[in-house]
């Protein structure tokens, strides 16, 4: 067996323990390279900050060293935005609508994530010798006035419920109740007006306008007395409401005989005009009857007035015609009879008339009706009358 190594590259075993070793050194730096980077990344957060601002959201910037250090007047808006935490550091406001709420919790279990931020603020009111204790649990909806902003963060930074809202709130309350006395303001119209009170106050008060705190709504959610007086006061509210409930239904009972007397004297006076209503009827049919006999009499006399005059013109024109007939006939006889003693003709033939109307009046003297011989009828050629002589001597 021989007694030297056999491997014919006489470096192959020092060789292979350097390699080792180099892996070793590669490890080992690789080790401190990660450990660096990570002391970078702890040093860089520890240097640099970020600030998420919302669209509701507002940020206060204020330095800590330079020329410019304290608080800056430009707002960080909405995005995000980089800082030095050891140079800088941005206080994040809502600008939006806020609620202040001071009161007891059990009134605001229902409100979902809103919890009160103080609880229910109690004053003695009703003045001295009257004192009775108040609880006021009242919720006020506010938002913050931008351009006041960073006065605001100035005064009172993320504090200002605590230093401006409270303290402001309950100066008003209690300048507005505590003489009063609790019964005024406890229910009903007192209640309101004094939410009115309030709600118009704390709207105008300074010290919120002057840091930009701009009051939208105030709410009085509840006011609490002192349990042993509430039930004295249910006690009161019950008997005026029983007085109350025994005068609604005296009432009630007075305005259902009002209304019964009312619907007797309806339905009596319904009668009275159905009656007068059927009397007026049959006037008005009597009448209109009677009116209808006069018209029809009327009717019958204009006709029978009409069918005399009818009768009358007729006859009236019958005896015109008559008249003018009888007229004519004496004109057309006239004439003819003028046409016969016309000329010496003429004159002869009424002389001969004359004389014929002579002799028959002379008749009518002798009964016996007859002429003698001697009686004769002679005409005077000369006169111009016809002359009738008659001789009777025998």
């Amino acid at each position: 067996m021989p007694l030297h190594n056999t491997n014919s590259d006489p470096y192959s075993n020092g060789y292979k323990g350097g390699s080792r070793m180099n892996d070793t050194k590669l490890k080992v730096y690789g080790g401190i390279g990660a450990l660096s980077l990570l002391i970078f990344v702890i040093a860089a957060f520890q240097f640099i900050g970020f600030a998420e601002v919302k669209g509701h959201q507002a940020a206060v910037v204020e330095k800590f060293y330079g020329e410019d250090k304290g608080v800056q007047p430009l707002l960080l808006k909405n995005g995000r935005h980089f800082y030095v935490p050891l140079l800088s550091r941005p206080y994040i406001y809502n600008v939006g609508t806020d609620n202040f709420i001071m009161g007891d919790a059990k009134y605001y279990k229902g409100s979902g994530t809103q919890t009160t931020d103080f609880g229910p603020l109690t004053i003695k009111c009703g003045g001295r010798g009257n004192e009775q204790p108040a609880k006021f649990n009242v919720t006020l909806q506010f938002h913050l006035n931008t351009e006041h902003l960073t006065t605001l963060h100035r005064y009172a930074q993320h504090q200002y419920k605590d230093r401006i809202i409270k303290p402001a709130l309950t100066n008003i309350i209690k300048s507005l109740t505590v003489e009063q006395h609790v019964l005024d303001f406890y229910t009903g119209v007192g209640y309101n007006r004094l939410q009115r009170d309030i709600e118009a106050a704390i709207k105008v008060d300074d010290t919120l306008s002057e840091v930009g705190i701009v009051v939208d709504t105030l709410v009085l959610d509840q006011i609490d007395l002192d349990p042993a007086y509430e039930a004295e006061i249910q006690g009161r509210q019950l008997a005026t409401q029983q007085k109350l409930r025994a005068d609604e239904e005296a009432k009630a009972a007075q305005a259902n005989a009002l209304k019964a007397q009312a619907v007797a004297e309806a339905k009596k006076l319904e009668r009275i005009v159905a009656a007068e209503a059927d009397k007026q009827e049959k006037i008005k049919g009597a009448e209109a009857a009677n009116e209808s006999r006069i018209l029809a009499a009327k009717a019958e006399a204009q006709e029978i007035k009409q069918k005399a005059g009818a009768e009358r013109y007729r006859k009236e024109q019958d005896a015109k015609g008559l008249l003018a007939q009888g007229l004519a006939e004496a004109k057309v006889d006239k004439a003819r009879k003028m046409s016969r003693y016309e000329g010496i003709a003429g004159l002869r033939q009424a002389q001969v008339e004359i004389a014929k109307l002579q002799v028959d009046k002379f008749r009518n003297f002798n009964p016996a009706g007859v002429i003698t011989e001697k009686t004769f009828l002679t005409v005077n050629g000369e006169s111009k009358s016809p002359t009738l002589t008659i001789d009777a001597t025998k």
